[in-house]
């Protein structure tokens, strides 16, 4: 059973002040994203950035300036999931999902070959949602490889003993003899 990867960060703080400067982190695509935060207020005994600047494979894509900190009220109702909503957790040694070998792929028609990838929602209960297609050498293996990703099944993530609902994304190869 294999661990999840997280993304790699990098914090760079001051020293002398221990504000954050920068950070720098390889999301899963591969580009490479960079926060820069200056010109630190204080407020409320805390010092907070009043510059952001984000930066997306070396070009900034995100410029802001905090004009003014002030307290409010928090609403716990900001942190509701809309109705319908599908909750994902992540936790340290969190496991991946494990596909169900009783459920392999099938591309059982004739003519198909090629290859595709596709991103693949894996619930709680091990089942497969939300497939999307995101690169397939044909719209014959693009057909079916919908279909044969939608019946798979899987052991789900694991957060501890609690199975969760996490995204994968899952590459094949079909090949007739």
């Amino acid at each position: 059973m294999g661990k999840f990867e997280a993304n790699n960060r990098e914090f760079c703080f001051d020293t002398a002040s221990h504000e954050l400067l920068r950070e720098d982190w390889e999301p899963w695509t591969d580009e490479k994203d960079i926060e820069r935060f200056s010109d630190y207020s204080a407020f409320d005994g805390t010092a907070y950035p009043t510059k952001l600047q984000l930066s997306k494979n070396g070009e900034e894509s995100i410029s802001a300036s905090v004009a003014a900190l002030h307290d409010a009220a928090f609403d716990p109702a900001l942190l509701v999931p809309p109705k319908g909503a599908i909750e994902r957790r992540w936790c340290p040694g969190m496991m991946a999902p494990i596909s169900d070998k009783r459920s392999p792929p099938t591309f059982n028609q004739p003519g198909i070959e090629g290859s595709v990838t596709a991103s693949l929602t894996i619930f709680a209960d091990g089942t497969v949602g939300n497939v999307a297609i995101l690169h397939a050498s044909g719209t014959a293996i693009n057909k079916a490889a919908m279909d044969s990703f939608k019946n798979l099944t899987f052991k789900p993530a694991m957060c501890g003993a609690d199975p969760v609902v996490t995204d994968i994304q899952i590459s094949i190869t079909v090949r007739r003899n």
